[in-house]
């Protein structure tokens, strides 16, 4: 782990925020493959957001 902290400090701040912007992006890929296709939270978040009801999103077709 210190290897990989120091080639960090090495990088310029570009560089630095390349580098999380991929590793948050192969974290949204880890987490998106342990839910299984389990949209429900997704559908809740659209709920709060519009004037849709529980009926209009099914998750069967998904």
């Amino acid at each position: 782990m210190e290897e990989i902290l120091d080639k960090y400090q090495k990088l310029n701040k570009t560089q630095q925020q390349l580098l999380l912007t991929f590793a948050d992006n192969l974290l949204l890929q880890q987490q998106l493959e342990h839910s299984k296709g389990d949209l429900s939270e997704w559908k809740k978040s659209i709920l709060n957001v519009s004037v849709w009801s529980e009926d209009s999103i099914p998750l069967s077709f998904i």
